[in-house]
């Protein structure tokens, strides 16, 4: 059994793309073409845009949007990406967390959230994590990353724009596995 989470009022649309992902996963199994992206939140188009109670409630529950104009760059990226699932979505786990008490204690979240149950004396491979609050957290992942980019393309780190695309800092297929590598060997 999947466990699913949603925000109120989205279960008609996480019963019917549950069943695309399933799909896209037999297909992929059975070696045919599939690709199921879940989109988070895209802004000024669709529901939440169009009554702005519902886009304020999730940015209220941590959601945040994408800009339509950035959509093509992250659906270029995904499609050339191994898998048939892949979710994209901007959210602050700070406030997902408070408004969702029960992720707590999901094994995903609590690694994504650094539930401080790690000790002191661990190994350096994971004090990307250490942090005290989520906010410091997010500061740390990405200046990790950004070093992590530099030390790949040569860009200074003060150049590098966090809402950048791997793409647009001239990332090929190499540099990406290579940046995977290093991420990886660091979580």
């Amino acid at each position: 059994m999947e466990l699913v989470y949603c925000t109120p009022g989205q279960g008609n649309y996480v019963a019917a793309n549950m069943f695309l992902d399933q799909l896209a996963h037999l297909r992929f199994n059975n070696k045919m073409v599939a690709k199921s992206i879940n989109w988070g939140n895209i802004g000024e188009v669709g529901l939440a845009a169009a009554q702005e109670n519902r886009g304020n409630r999730l940015v209220e529950l941590g959601i945040g949007a994408f800009l339509p104009k950035n959509l093509p760059n992250y659906f270029s990226a995904l499609l050339v990406t191994e898998g048939p699932q892949w979710m994209l979505m901007d959210i602050d786990f700070e406030k997902w967390a408070k408004g969702n008490p029960s992720v707590l204690k999901n094994y995903f979240y609590k690694k994504v959230l650094n539930i401080n149950s790690e000790t002191s004396n661990e190994s350096p491979k994971t004090s990307i994590y250490k942090a005290a609050t989520f906010a410091q957290a997010k500061r740390q992942i990405n200046e990790f990353v950004k070093l992590t980019v530099s030390g790949i393309t040569k860009v200074p780190v003060s150049k590098i724009k966090e809402d950048a695309t791997f793409k647009s800092m001239g990332i090929d297929s190499l540099m990406a596995i290579q940046l995977k590598k290093q991420i990886a060997s660091r979580i």
